[in-house]
Formats: structure tokens, C-alpha cells, sequence
């Protein structure tokens, strides 16, 4: 660990891994969450298409 002053979610943690990916970040520093992003465009789509089919949720 480095920067351990900084605090614990801030130290800069050092791992030496092997076939440890691919990995996906989902959340950047700004809070957007990658998963939550996609589930809510899945959700506004499948609203849509079963408006087009007629269909109810």
C-alpha cells in the first residue's frame, strides 16, 4: 500500500495478479455508474417496444 496517510480509500493499493480480467470500471469519479446507466436505457427501450407491440408491462 502507498499513501496509506491519505487514507485507506485513497491509498493507492498495489496487487500482483494473474488472469485477473478483463475487467469492467463502472464507476467513474464523477459518480456515473456504467451499470445503472445501461439498465435505464434497457428499461426506456423495453417501454418503447411494448408501447409499438401493444403489449402492457
Amino acid at each position: 500500500v502507498e499513501w496509506l496517510d491519505l487514507g485507506t480509500p485513497e491509498a493507492m493499493w498495489i496487487f500482483e495478479v494473474e488472469d485477473f480480467g478483463p475487467l469492467v470500471v463502472a464507476i467513474d469519479s464523477h459518480g456515473n455508474n456504467l451499470f445503472l446507466d445501461v439498465q435505464k436505457k434497457v428499461e426506456e427501450n423495453r417501454q418503447k417496444i411494448y408501447q409499438k407491440l401493444g403489449l402492457s408491462l
